[in-house]
């Protein structure tokens, strides 16, 4: 240390002890802001817990440590999260750009790619698409969004038709959407469309086959027990598949009599998997289309359904007179007694 400094500070403070300066508290440097109290503060009142009519937000700090112990704070930290939800949208408006959105994942040996599922945001496309499937009975897509998955099942159905309105279309853009989309599902079920062809042609499928051969709308035929042929309204289809088996669940509408009026049942018919090929006559359910006679079975099954509507009255046997009747009928003992009952008799038949 200075001796000199030392020398110097002692001197200083004694003059000013003797002129009554406090120099108990040292003197900021002028380049130093002096500590103050805070005037705004002391302008504003006090007020009492919950008088102020408004919500504070207030946010878990990032310094928390666990959800038992927090920290809160009145500035919204800065999250992750938050921002790669942001950077998300900010993805998905970009995508929404696309007339199509095909999404693909890892599928088979390193490099290979699967469609997962082909989202549609073009409005000229949704609205083709609703004249393609107008009769359709069930829906093309999945979910809230028009989101096409495989095995695209009702595209099978409907694929002669998307191929004519793609062909009519003259709109310039709007052909060039239905082109794409047509395209895209090629390249995933080319091969099935082929394999569907050929069945229509050869009038044999193998099993995995019939789910594309069913269309749902359609009559369907089978025969009960009795060998008669029964027909139904395909509503919807159903693979079931276990360990030990599979088997088609077809859910179908067939029209029925409870003896007052006509009405629809909903009933299921099964067909169980089996090996190799078979013809589609042979089918335990066929579709009446795909059937060699199916025409003159139509014929059959429309005459019988006459017949059978022209039986289903409520028809009543009328008789005036005297009847007999048996004991247990009568108060009297004797068995066939002639007794009087009223002039008219009805038994429903």
């Amino acid at each position: 240390m200075d001796p000199l400094a030392d020398l110097s500070a002692e001197f200083t403070a004694a003059e000013n002890a003797l002129h009554g300066e406090d120099n108990s508290v040292a003197k900021q440097p002028k380049d130093e802001p002096t500590i103050q109290a805070d005037t705004q503060e002391a302008d504003v009142p006090e007020l009492e817990e919950g008088e102020i009519s408004a919500i504070k937000d207030l946010y878990a700090s990032q310094k928390s440590t666990c959800k038992c112990c927090r920290d809160w704070v009145d500035e919204k930290p800065f999250r992750e999260d938050e921002e790669h939800e942001r950077a998300k949208k900010k993805a998905e408006t970009k995508r929404a750009t696309f007339a199509l959105n095909r999404r693909r994942e890892p599928h088979g040996t390193a490099g290979s790619w699967k469609t997962h599922s082909i989202k549609i945001y073009s409005a000229r496309l949704r609205d083709v698409l609703d004249k393609v499937f107008k009769d359709y009975p069930m829906s093309y897509y999945e979910g809230y969004d028009v989101v096409l998955e495989p095995p695209y099942a009702p595209f099978h159905h409907q694929w002669q038709k998307l191929l004519d309105a793609e062909q009519d279309e003259r709109d310039p853009t709007t052909k060039s959407h239905i082109t794409l989309l047509r395209e895209a599902l090629e390249e995933d079920i080319g091969d099935k469309l082929t394999m569907v062809s050929m069945v229509r042609k050869t009038l044999s499928a193998q099993f995995s086959d019939l789910f594309y051969l069913y269309r749902p709308g359609e009559t369907l035929i089978k025969k009960n027990a009795n060998g008669v042929i029964q027909a139904g309204l395909l509503s919807s289809v159903k693979l079931i598949q276990l360990e030990t088996t599979s088997y088609y669940d077809l859910e179908v509408e067939t029209v029925l009599w409870n003896g007052t009026m006509f009405g629809v049942e909903k009933t299921t018919w099964t067909v169980y998997s089996f090996s190799g090929t078979k013809e589609i006559v042979s089918l335990d359910v066929a579709p009446l289309s795909l059937h060699p006679k199916g025409q003159d079975i139509e014929k059959t099954l429309i005459a019988r359904g006459s017949k059978y509507e022209s039986l289903t009255r409520q028809l009543f046997k009328w008789y005036n007179g005297p009847v007999s009747l048996p004991s247990f009928w009568s108060s009297s003992t004797t068995a066939d007694k002639r007794v009087r009952r009223p002039t008219s008799s009805r038994g429903l038949h």
